[in-house]
């Protein structure tokens, strides 16, 4: 039997047998003394200069992911009342890059940690604080919608409506590494900065060249947080605009709509 609190639910402790594996490791992250509220699921920036209106859809497309039947193979309804898709909504943040948003996300984390502390508590140490901000996908990748990604929400596409998802930890290539990268791997690196086809950001023509980001079906929400928790981003990684590494077969791109 294990036991938690919700931050819905303050204080009141929850008595819990989970039995699923994947289960068992998001309530691990649920489970620290430190922390008087217990959440889990991603952060999501709104960086779209589109109405309140389209926002709410997309929000309202990724929390519906939650109320069907795959909550049930996926992991114990329990966790349901846990979740929390904690939306960021900064005006300042409209138009914003992924960069950006990045070193946003970067300085969020640590206050947010630290205004979920029990007032007791006065911080979580070195070890506690890098252990926890390492293992739960909350902390290591964000959500970040932009034009696009409204505008996929009224296409006519198997993967639509996609978000981007950036990992926290990226950084970019150095001129040195680059260099490196054309002399050891023989691949092409554009000079003026630009990305080849069909690639939407990158500098090689290296299907796997990891540009930080990529995108990620609305449909995919549950199945990739708990891929998340157990594998590194690099294990699940898909250049975009590739998504499932089909789209060559099907002629079809994410973003394709805008050149037509």
């Amino acid at each position: 039997m294990m036991t938690s609190s919700s931050a819905d639910q303050g204080d009141d402790v929850v008595e819990t047998h989970v039995s699923d594996f994947d289960a068992n490791l998001i309530w691990q992250h649920l489970i620290v003394d430190e922390l008087q509220d217990s959440v889990w699921g991603f952060v999501i920036y709104r960086c779209c200069n589109a109405s309140d209106e389209d926002w709410e859809r997309m929000l309202q497309k990724i929390r519906s992911e939650l109320d069907n039947d795959k909550t049930e193979y996926h992991y114990c309804r329990d966790l349901v009342p846990f979740h929390n898709l904690h939306a960021i909504d900064d005006p300042s943040l409209y138009g914003a890059t992924i960069d950006q948003v990045r070193a946003h996300f970067r300085s969020w984390i640590p206050e947010n940690i630290r205004s979920r502390l029990r007032p007791e508590t006065t911080d979580l140490d070195d070890i506690e604080y890098n252990y926890f901000v390492h293992i739960t996908p909350r902390y290591k990748q964000c959500l970040y919608v932009d034009d696009l990604c409204i505008e996929s929400l009224d296409q006519d596409h198997a993967d639509c409506p996609v978000v981007k998802i950036l990992d926290k930890d990226w950084e970019p290539y150095t001129p040195e590494k680059l260099k490196e990268i054309e002399e050891t791997e023989g691949l092409g690196v554009i000079g003026d900065g630009t990305t080849p086809a069909p690639f939407h950001d990158g500098l090689t023509n290296d299907w796997e060249e990891n540009v930080g980001w990529m995108y990620m079906p609305v449909i995919s929400y549950l199945d990739l947080y708990f891929t998340l928790v157990k594998w590194d981003w690099l294990d699940v990684y898909v250049r975009p605009p590739y998504i499932d590494w089909t789209e060559d077969d099907r002629g079809t791109f994410i973003g394709d709509w805008r050149n037509k």
